[in-house]
């Protein structure tokens, strides 16, 4: 995802613990944090739970749980997908 979408800075963490930073601007690293919690309200509404973080709350934490299935994952891992270009297209950033 972070190759689809240039609004994705960054992809970091340890083990099932994943966050996925949302940015302005890939470059300067300018932070994105409304375009963060709409990823994350579209992603509720499709049920998936999410939570934000970081210093300038414009990352989003992963932490499924270790019982997950790899069929599982790649659905959670599509919703978040789908969540971020519907809401890149209601801003025309696409």
């Amino acid at each position: 995802m972070k190759t689809k979408f240039s609004c994705i800075g960054d992809v970091r963490g340890i083990g099932a613990m994943q966050l996925m930073e949302f940015v302005k601007n890939q470059e300067s690293k300018d932070p994105f944090m409304d375009l963060a919690m709409d990823v994350i309200k579209k992603s509720v509404s499709n049920g998936l739970i999410l939570i934000r973080a970081g210093l300038y709350t414009n990352c989003i934490r992963f932490l499924p749980p270790i019982v997950i299935t790899d069929e599982q994952l790649h659905e959670e891992l599509d919703v978040i997908e789908q969540a971020i270009e519907d809401v890149l297209k209601e801003r025309n950033l696409i």
